[in-house]
């Protein structure tokens, strides 16, 4: 078998470290201290010198962290090594700052789940390449197993009993209260999605969604609800701009770099169409209640609804401001959109007879009071989102609060001398503001470590 040993170093090796002490002097410095790879046959080997880059993808929506690698290999290590796509990567990595002792450290485990990508080249007959996807242990096991039971009470605290019980993780953290309750079966169905199934029916006093998601750093799940992650502190402020004001190489001018946006692109949307069509601002529940045998509809307006005026959203901004139409060329009056629940219209059945713990009789049941709110967190909440890509932070996690500052578009002369004199920059507030981590790709390229963000407005 060839040995990794014997091969150069990869395009990845990490730049600016400074000898073997922990100092970076640049930003995005970091230091692999493990990556090892071990197969079905339990052989293990360090596979750092073969990977050119790689990935490690968290976000809002989903627990399930995925490590994506793009591996050089000119030692004939996929036949050697027997490659089969049920190996085990062990991933250990310190993110290295500008001052001694300043750093953080995440270890994790996947499981390779497929090599979706193969090439080979004519010019290159002795090289292949080729992509490994790998997946959070727990979500690799979870497809793997069904199953069935009865759930009573709290669904927070029967997801954390599922992920205990059926996928053997033992680190799962919610600062959220949940206020519903939900009696019923589980069908046959993987953990996972009778964990998502059941986070359908969580919600906060306020009528907000939980949401479950990892944290790289901590290696640990955690399950809150919109309410706590829009009150939680902000981490840091990040700043377009395109000179650092600091001298170079010093610690003053590494805080800046760490702050600063190096690259921008949005998907604005301030689609309020498609917000009106998802129940942003008004909606209508026909509800059937089997039990009564009765029929009647639920009108939410944002305008009227106290939990939400108070808690979330301020109806005087854009939110749900009246609109002017054009119908048949003739200008039509004024019409707020909170005042339009047909546009967006739900059926739901259930049964309110309660069983023997007072709960309602169907999975309906915890859905009925929240789920014109629910709509609307949701459809409000990608009102306004943009793609950043800052210096790497193991400390950017999905959920996190962060400040962005976008400059106003101007004259660059008339920009760059008001600069020069002193002048405070003036701020696009249409664009700046604070935002919460949705998705967060953290990117290991050419030596340098990058985190490219989705982040959308807090809406607080």
């Amino acid at each position: 078998m060839s040995s990794l040993n014997n091969t150069p170093l990869a395009r990845n090796t990490p730049k600016g470290i400074q000898g073997n002490t922990d100092v970076s002097q640049i930003p995005g410095g970091y230091r692999i201290v493990k990556m090892n790879i071990r197969n079905s046959n339990g052989q293990v080997k360090d596979m750092q010198s073969l990977v050119i880059a790689f990935t490690l993808t968290e976000e809002l929506f989903s627990p399930v962290v995925v490590f994506n690698a793009k591996i050089h290999d000119t030692i004939n290590f996929f036949e050697d090594f027997a490659l089969s796509g049920q190996e085990i990567i062990d991933l250990e990595m310190v993110k290295i700052d500008a001052e001694i002792g300043s750093k953080s450290v995440i270890k994790s485990s996947f499981i390779v789940k497929e090599y979706p990508n193969y090439e080979k080249a004519v010019t290159s007959p002795n090289a292949q390449d080729y992509n490994l996807i790998a997946v959070s242990d727990f979500a690799y096991l979870s497809m793997l197993k069904r199953i069935s039971k009865s759930v009573k009470g709290n669904p927070v605290h029967n997801i954390v009993n599922i992920f205990n019980k059926e996928l053997n993780v033992k680190k799962i953290k919610s600062t959220s209260d949940c206020v519903t309750s939900f009696d019923g079966i589980i069908n046959i169905q993987s953990p996972l999605k009778a964990v998502e199934w059941l986070r359908e029916k969580a919600f906060d006093a306020k009528g907000a969604p939980f949401f479950l998601y990892n944290n790289i750093l901590t290696n640990e799940v955690q399950l809150n609800s919109w309410t706590s992650i829009v009150k939680g502190s902000v981490y840091n402020t990040y700043k377009y701009h395109q000179f650092l004001k600091n001298s170079a190489l010093t610690t003053e001018s590494y805080s800046e770099a760490m702050s600063k946006i190096i690259n921008m692109k949005s998907n604005i949307k301030l689609d309020k169409l498609r917000q009106a069509t998802e129940g942003g601002f008004a909606s209508k529940t026909e509800i059937t209640d089997y039990a009564n045998k009765t029929f009647v509809q639920k009108i939410f307006n944002l305008g009227t609804d106290t939990v939400v005026n108070n808690n979330r959203l301020d109806t005087k901004t854009s939110y749900g401001k009246a609109m002017q139409f054009l119908v048949n060329g003739i200008t039509s009056k004024k019409q707020d959109l909170t005042t339009s629940p047909d546009a967006s219209r739900s059926l739901l059945s259930t049964n309110s007879a309660a069983n023997s713990s007072g709960a309602p009789n169907a999975a309906s049941g915890p859905i009925l009071d929240n789920m014109s709110r629910a709509k609307s967190y949701i459809a409000n909440m990608q009102s306004m989102n943009h793609e950043i890509q800052v210096y790497g932070d193991f400390r950017l996690n999905p959920g996190k609060k962060i400040k962005i500052e976008i400059p106003k578009s101007s004259n660059a002369k008339i920009y760059n001398e008001e600069i020069k004199f002193g002048n405070k920059e003036e701020l696009d507030l249409s664009l700046s503001g604070t935002y919460i981590v949705t998705i967060a790709v953290h990117s290991f390229k050419d030596g340098l470590y990058t985190s490219r963000l989705k982040i959308i407005k807090d809406f607080a």
